[in-house]
């Protein structure tokens, strides 16, 4: 993968220049971190480049053409929204892409906090009208008062069917539920931990903390009633607006939320024919690939790590029936 890399660099060294660095050939790679993210495409995984220049990409081995869509749509909203939604550029290239590299970055007023929080409700509505999921705290980048979503490739997700043997209210109970924002991750995004365990919230809007995750520490015994102390922690506040080293989170603004929010339905509102019209923006999603998550990714690594504890790995069959 790392050689694939290499070779995809050499050969879009003038497209780099071109779309991400201002003109400036990107010289010889000065840092490279890997593995910032979860693996795609047969172990491949993000990487973060620095060049001589002094430019950064981010390397991302997987279709991108619905994230680089969304950049193009929100830059047709933009001129209608008194507070323009941020834009990066996005190279899509056959099974992978370069992005312009964000950073997160603190507030310096009040102001910018009130509209850290207002672009983040225009956010929501925008991501509610394209059906998003996975929008969690660790997607998000507070850069100012500019919120960044960092992975944007589960947009226009499949619906859920119906459970069965439902009510007409039932139904249409579900259905005005698929239809709000409840599904984002960015209100909210409950973290099972463990039967007696109270679960973590990691919505995109959730404060800093110390969250729990669903890992044991090493040498935990087993078969006890799970306490809070037998898990590993994890801590994130890059996604909080920061008003110098002091964290602003978002309980105290929710006026500024939902009146982005509304400003975002006004705005898709008067765009409605643009947005609707066989060659418009939306029409041009349909065709790009998506990615569509069956488990959280916490969830699979705890199946894989039950997989090979060493009850199961007696034999095959003990395995697979775990499995």
């Amino acid at each position: 993968s790392i050689a694939e890399l290499l070779a995809r660099l050499a050969d879009d060294r003038q497209l780099l220049a071109e779309r991400l660095l201002a003109g400036q050939l990107p010289g010889p790679v000065v840092d490279l971190q890997g593995d910032a993210g979860d693996l795609h495409n047969h172990g491949r995984s993000v990487v973060l480049l620095t060049f001589a220049s002094g430019g950064r990409a981010v390397y991302k081995p997987k279709d991108l053409r619905i994230a680089a869509a969304y950049m193009d749509l929100v830059a047709r909203l933009n001129p209608g929204l008194e507070l323009p939604l941020p834009t990066r550029a996005i190279v899509t290239r056959p099974g992978y892409a370069w992005e312009e590299c964000v950073a997160p970055g603190a507030c310096t007023s009040h102001a910018q906090i009130e509209r850290f929080y207002t672009r983040m409700g225009m956010t929501i509505r925008l991501l509610q009208l394209l059906e998003a999921r996975d929008f969690w705290l660790d997607n998000l980048l507070a850069c100012g008062e500019q919120p960044v979503f960092v992975d944007l490739e589960m947009l226009l997700q499949p619906r859920m069917p119906y459970p069965a043997q439902q009510s007409p209210a039932q139904r249409e109970a579900w259905r005005q539920l698929e239809e709000s924002p409840a599904h984002l991750g960015v209100l909210s995004m409950p973290m099972v931990i463990a039967p007696g365990v109270r679960a973590e919230d990691l919505g995109a809007l959730s404060a800093s903390a110390r969250f729990l995750t669903p890992f044991k520490h090493y040498g935990t015994a087993p078969g006890a009633a799970a306490q809070p102390g037998d898990f590993r922690n994890w801590e994130h506040a890059e996604h909080i607006p920061q008003l110098g080293e002091t964290p602003m989170p978002a309980a105290s603004y929710l006026g500024q939320i939902l009146a982005g929010y509304r400003a975002m339905h006004a705005c898709l509102l008067a765009n409605q024919p643009a947005l609707l019209a066989d060659d418009g923006p939306l029409q041009q999603m349909q065709h790009f690939p998506v990615r569509f998550i069956h488990r959280d990714t916490w969830t699979n690594y705890k199946i894989v790590q039950g997989s090979v504890s060493p009850s199961r790995l007696r034999d095959g069959v003990r395995r697979e029936q775990f499995l």
